[in-house]
């Protein structure tokens, strides 16, 4: 399988933070993001840190832009959902290590793109409502 279609089989994210040097690249991000969150005097550089944890992980959210469906219709839109779902990742993220932070941000940016999905759905004529007209149902 390629990366666009499995993420986690052969795109950035396939060693999900068992890569040696890309964990140990993580861990000081992550550790230099939580210093500058201690530090109130630190908002520029707490902007920084933010900045360089979230194009660390820019090329996993792309790659999972690229595989959604969303992504036939507007890539470009799916593009900026994965970014949006990261970078709300990034600044949600409140544990003191990185692990786990792959799937924390998997979920925010899948979050993001199913919200895409259905904004083509809904433009394209589809229906948010279940049997009967209920929006409650499947």
């Amino acid at each position: 399988m390629t990366g666009a279609t499995n993420p986690t089989a052969d795109g950035p994210d396939r060693d999900q933070g068992t890569n040696p040097v890309r964990q140990v690249v993580a861990e000081k991000l992550w550790n230099s993001l939580h210093r500058a969150r201690d530090d109130p005097a630190a908002a520029g550089t707490l902007a920084d840190v933010e900045d360089a944890v979230f194009r660390f992980y820019l090329p996993f959210a792309r790659t999972l832009a690229a595989g959604h469906p969303a992504a036939a219709a507007d890539p470009m839109g799916a593009e900026q959902a994965a970014e949006t779902g990261l970078a709300r990742a990034v600044l949600g993220w409140q544990r003191p290590d990185c692990r786990d932070f792959w799937r924390f941000a998997r979920m925010e940016i899948d979050g993001q793109l199913r919200i895409l999905a259905t904004t083509h759905k809904l433009k394209r004529g589809g229906s948010r409502t279940g049997p009967g007209g209920s929006p409650w149902l499947p």
